[in-house]
């Protein structure tokens, strides 16, 4: 019994001893190539700038809206292209005012909404749904983003219309 209990301890010692090689080698291969990586995005700057400038989307082009002289409401045709997309808009408030919004689709319900409105400070509020109420309390520049709810399935791709009204 005791050559049996022997080779079992043996066995046992010999897998152990394989099983840490193993691992240690591969700490020490992932690090390589953590490390490799790593040098690699180092040493060539100007790629990842162009490829943030290749992934951009519809969310970093803001179109701006005009009110005219007298005009205080507007109707504009939009678009999103792919699901996850946030058209954003931009208009300029002399003085406080009140902000009314319909979004509209030709397609009966679908998951698309105001998302959120940036107002001049940097501050945000938002989400609301495709009808809109808001007092705009500060002059300047306000963004409103348009997109899907993130909390909803089937995301809304292709054009839709809003209306916007200052008064």
């Amino acid at each position: 019994m005791s050559i049996k209990f022997a080779a079992f301890i043996l066995i046992i010692a010999f897998v152990v001893n394989s099983c840490s090689r193993n691992n240690n080698q591969n700490i020490e291969s992932r690090s390589h190539n953590v490390s490799d990586t790593f040098t690699k995005q180092q040493s060539k700057p100007t790629d990842t700038l162009k490829s943030i400038e290749q992934s951009k989307t519809k969310s970093d082009t803001i179109t701006e809206l005009t009110f005219s002289e007298g005009v205080n409401s507007l109707s504009i045709k939009g678009r999103l292209d792919k699901p996850g997309d946030v058209a954003m808009y931009s208009f300029t408030v002399n003085k406080s005012a009140r902000l009314t919004g319909r979004i509209t689709v030709d397609k009966g319900p679908a998951n698309i909404r105001f998302n959120q409105i940036v107002m001049p400070d940097g501050q945000s509020d938002g989400p609301f749904g495709q009808q809109l109420d808001y007092t705009l309390a500060q002059k300047g520049v306000y963004k409103i983003k348009i997109g899907q709810s993130l909390m909803a399935e089937n995301a809304f791709v292709g054009d839709f219309l809003f209306h916007l009204t200052v008064q």
